[in-house]
């Protein structure tokens, strides 16, 4: 748990909520949530859970690939959203846009 989310603040620059360290209380808005993991992969959220909870904890592989998968999830929902702020704006993805419309692409895509 703490090696996945030191990683994505080093790496990243983000701070997940549902990884942070015991103790560690976020009340931050903008955080993401680990709660990405249960809407698009379930089963691995749960096995996640009951290895967190458990004794043993994850191994080193289990930690790269956990890793990997939390950092997929979140590049294709950003992919979502940055698409969709396009769209919203009405440019396409493809081809040049002005300094100000891309302004206003990354404001909604922001919001």
């Amino acid at each position: 748990r703490h090696m996945i989310h030191s990683y994505f603040a080093s790496q990243h620059g983000l701070l997940i909520q549902g990884l942070e360290p015991h103790g560690m209380q976020m009340n931050m808005t903008g955080v993401h949530n680990a709660d990405i993991l249960v809407k698009k992969m379930p089963e691995l959220a749960d096995i996640l859970a009951q290895v967190w909870h458990s004794v043993r904890g994850l191994s080193f592989m289990e930690v790269v690939l956990t890793t990997a998968t939390l950092e997929k999830l979140i590049l294709d929902e950003s992919t979502e959203l940055l698409n969709a702020a396009y769209v919203l704006n009405g440019h396409k993805r493809s081809g040049s846009i002005s300094r100000d419309a891309l302004q206003e692409v990354l404001i909604s895509y922001l919001i």
